[in-house]
């Protein structure tokens, strides 16, 4: 009887431990499974002289197996020997790396094929290490190709030939260039807020288009994903929010490898005026404007469509003109809030459209003039006799002004060397105002209130006797006044005229003339107005002379 040994080792001779063989006689019947041990070797005894079979039927994963069966002739008398060897498969390492930091990436996939280019399977790098760890191929060449880049890295295609050697480990290491971001943001000059629905075009240098149809935004911003090359491009605006101009600025923008450039642009606003020209509607008594005169000092508010105060403007005393500042288009309200001097204020309000960027909306607006027009006519007796009483009449007093007149009075100054003050009626009035009497005494300069907050709507009669009045007896009554409280509006006038009545002094002489003096006036602004007015009445005496002569 003879034995069998089998020895197991590597292409370097290295003993390979735990590959399993099969033994069987030619006839197929099976001797048994032998193991190699740790030299590598597996020994069977006991074997009659013949043919037998040899087969591996388990090797190990790091070596290519051979599992073609062989045909062993074992003689008797001899050691038998035959040798496995087992080729260690080839490693191939692929390492993908960031081109900048060199940190490894992971999500990488690489395709790889034969040497014929036929593909063997897709493979992706390992999120944490960025390797694929490839193993059980033989020995050659191969080809290997990127077809999917980490997110935001520049995929590279490129077709690489790599050559495996039995039981060693190749490693490629590709390094992959992180690409470019762009992020715009579009404010107004004016005051730096977000513009939105502003359309980009971003082109290469050669004017290849790269991204279109790029919209700002609610807040302004557009943000490109980090896939773009570094390199420089040219940003164009092609379309611009309504209320904006549009920037017609080609802008050269350079991208940096792994960053995200921002560049801001600010866009103009649309933006018109309005111009208001005051003139005087007429001749001003006053100020002496002539009609269409311009005229300073008008101010006006301008409000926007919310009723939002958004400027306030004043009239230049060289041409009447105000200028708004610049101002969005749309519709604005227009209210003249103070007038020059001495012209009505026209507070209703108008209305402008700013319709076109660096329009200038005009309008003329003219003032009416202030009148200040008093009147007043005085009547009495054209004759009269010492010792006798009689009437002077007021009528057509009224405020002819077109503006209301505080502090309206009536005054009468007394011919005092012809008559004496006997009563006064205060007649009745086209507007309920109070009023105050009033009068002035010989050497008093100061002057007196006989009545108080009497009501214009009722004729008072005021008795204006020494007596009456408190005088001493060389005191008398030189002037007197009707003074109407607060303000009395255009068009107040007498329904019923004041009077007066006075007695003639006892010695005046024959064919003396006194004129009884009246005056009726307001304020307006300052200013005072009045109008005057007088009656004069010559007074006779029938001359004494002798007694007629009886004949006697």
């Amino acid at each position: 009887m003879s034995g069998l040994q089998i020895v197991k080792q590597d292409q370097a001779g290295k003993p390979l431990a735990g590959v399993q063989f099969s033994i069987k006689e030619l006839d197929g019947r099976d001797i048994g499974t032998f193991t190699s041990d740790e030299a590598g070797v597996c020994y069977i005894p006991d074997l009659k002289e013949g043919f037998y079979v040899v087969t591996e039927v388990k090797g190990l994963s790091t070596h290519k197996g051979d599992s073609l069966p062989r045909n062993i002739h074992i003689e008797t008398g001899k050691l038998n020997k035959v040798v496995y060897t087992n080729y260690e498969y080839p490693v191939l390492v692929v390492r993908k790396i960031d081109s900048e930091t060199l940190q490894p990436l992971g999500g990488v996939r690489f395709k790889l094929m034969d040497k014929y280019q036929r593909e063997i399977g897709i493979y992706t790098t390992h999120e944490a290490t960025g390797q694929i760890i490839l193993t059980g191929m033989d020995e050659g060449e191969f080809y290997l190709q990127e077809v999917e880049s980490a997110e935001g890295y520049k995929l590279d295609s490129t077709v690489r030939k790599i050559s495996v050697q039995w039981g060693k480990t190749t490693t490629v290491e590709i390094k992959n260039t992180p690409l470019a971001s762009l992020r715009i943001k579009k404010v107004s000059s004016e005051d730096k807020r977000p513009i939105p629905d502003v359309e980009f075009i971003l082109y290469d240098m050669k004017n290849n288009i790269i991204a279109s149809n790029l919209i700002t935004d609610q807040n302004g911003m557009i943000e490109l994903p980090r896939t773009i090359e570094a390199g420089k491009y040219k940003l164009r605006e092609i379309r611009t929010n309504a209320n904006f101009v549009l920037d017609e600025q080609i802008r050269t923008i350079e991208l940096k490898s792994g960053e995200t450039t921002e560049i801001v642009i600010e866009n103009e606003p649309k933006r018109g005026k309005i111009q208001i020209t005051k003139v005087s509607a007429g001749f001003n008594s006053i100020t002496k404007d002539k009609e269409g005169a311009p005229l300073g000092g008008a101010v006006f508010e301008i409000y926007n469509n919310k009723m939002e105060l958004v400027d306030t403007i004043t009239t230049d005393s060289a041409n009447g003109i105000a200028t708004s500042k610049p101002l969005p288009l749309g519709v604005y309200g227009i209210k003249e809030t103070q007038s020059p001097e001495y012209f009505f204020t026209n507070g209703e309000m108008f209305y402008a459209e700013i319709k076109v960027h660096e329009d200038l909306v005009k309008f003329k607006v003219k003032n009416t003039p202030v009148e200040l027009i008093t009147t007043v006519e005085k009547r009495g007796v054209e004759e009269t006799k010492a010792g006798e009483t009689f009437f002077y009449d007021l009528s057509n007093i009224q405020n002819a002004s077109n503006v209301p007149l505080a502090d309206f009075y009536i005054r009468d100054k007394l011919p005092t060397e012809a008559v004496r003050l006997e009563k006064v009626w205060t007649g009745e009035w086209s507007e309920r105002v109070k009023l105050n009497f009033e009068i002035r005494a010989k050497l008093k300069t100061d002057w007196r209130t006989v009545e108080k907050g009497l009501l214009s709507t009722v004729n008072n009669e005021i008795d204006c006797s020494r007596s009456a009045l408190g005088l001493a007896a060389s005191e008398y009554v030189t002037e007197f006044r009707i003074a109407f409280q607060g303000e009395v509006q255009p068009g107040f006038h007498e329904t019923t005229g004041p009077k007066l009545e006075v007695r003639v002094l006892d010695d005046v002489e024959n064919g003396q003339k006194f004129t009884n003096k009246v005056d009726v006036g307001g304020m307006y602004g300052g200013e005072w107005v009045y109008d005057t007015d007088g009656w004069t009445t010559v007074t006779f005496n029938k001359p004494k002379g002798d007694l007629p002569k009886t004949g006697w």
